[in-house]
């Protein structure tokens, strides 16, 4: 987990905490169990080889899931969206690679984005 306590803003802390619960529920929680093959990285994945293939599998399930969490109780409304953020950033992931002819530089535990 990020250290909220360095953030740039702390108005932003909020949007911090969610962000980083979507990355436990991809890292450790749902992602880790079924989605991952001996360790291999997120952008390794078929989140993100599907967007390579020219696929737009990952736009429909954020869709879905964020439909889905409209008939839930919120706690588990609350896993559906964090599932549907972590779709999403497996999208803009592949943009991104899309944009520059090195992939993203990796650090543990923080991605670093670049505008």
């Amino acid at each position: 987990m990020i250290d909220t306590s360095a953030a740039k803003d702390k108005a932003y802390t909020p949007l911090q905490v969610v962000l980083d619960d979507a990355y436990e529920q991809a890292a450790t929680g749902k992602g880790q169990d079924r989605h991952v093959v001996a360790g291999e990285p997120f952008d390794g994945q078929l989140i993100c080889s599907l967007e390579r293939r020219g696929h737009t599998y990952n736009t429909g399930q954020a869709v879905k899931k964020i439909d889905e969490s409209l008939r839930l109780e919120p706690r588990q409304a609350r896993a559906e969206l964090l599932g549907a953020i972590n779709y999403l950033a497996a999208r803009i992931i592949v943009l991104k690679e899309m944009e520059r002819t090195e992939p993203l530089e990796y650090v543990p535990n923080t991605v670093r984005c670049e505008d």
